[in-house]
């Protein structure tokens, strides 16, 4: 279980972009729960991109270069759209099955959705899932775990305080409570700044 929630937060501190000072990454490498966890995980800083080796003193890429870390790097949990902004994500996914290495979550091999030319026509919400049914109770437990907010009448939504941001989900069904309907079906997908109604453009999300 304690497994598990380490698997969980280093998950969500990925999503969330968290950083870390080099110091920091030492001190959970220290830890004898965490290291092998952070180990099999790609980090990034300011010029530097890998799997973290010598206790957090360098990150090795996936051709097995090692870089250092300077002492003032701050580090994050690299994203999927990280890798992509390196053009090489497909060497790093080789990499990782070549060496056979478990990630605690998906992170190199996890999905990542850019925007679909409908979505750019659509400009201010998406409808990608539109007509997919799933389970309430699951899709409540599951939607809670990460995060989000349940709105009566309305769906689900989740606030992104740093970037001021607040997803929304709707179904097609009036949202209540997984104890009074059978089924929900999702509708659309919109962004709105935090604390108001309009939604904005796809292309502004981050």
């Amino acid at each position: 279980r304690s497994a598990s929630r380490m698997r969980q937060s280093l998950e969500m501190a990925m999503c969330r972009g968290d950083a870390f000072t080099r110091d920091e990454v030492l001190e959970l490498l220290r830890n004898v729960l965490l290291q092998p966890l952070l180990e099999r995980l790609v980090f990034i800083g300011e010029g530097v991109l890998g799997y973290p080796v010598d206790g957090g003193k360098g990150l090795r890429d996936h051709h097995g270069k090692i870089e250092p870390v300077k002492k003032n790097e701050r580090l994050r949990l690299a994203h999927p759209v990280d890798l992509l902004a390196t053009k090489a994500w497909h060497a790093w996914q080789r990499e990782c099955f070549a060496a056979e290495r478990v990630q605690p979550f998906k992170q190199v091999f996890r999905e990542l959705y850019v925007l679909t030319k409908q979505e750019r026509s659509d400009r201010t919400f998406s409808r990608r899932y539109a007509g997919q049914q799933v389970n309430p109770r699951q899709a409540v437990a599951l939607f809670t775990a990460r995060g989000w907010v349940a709105a009566p009448e309305v769906g689900v939504f989740h606030t992104f305080h740093d970037e001021k941001l607040t997803a929304w989900i709707e179904f097609q069904e009036p949202f209540y409570t997984p104890a009074e309907i059978e089924g929900l079906t999702l509708e659309k997908i919109h962004f709105a700044q935090r604390g108001e109604d309009k939604s904005i453009n796809l292309s502004e999300v981050p």
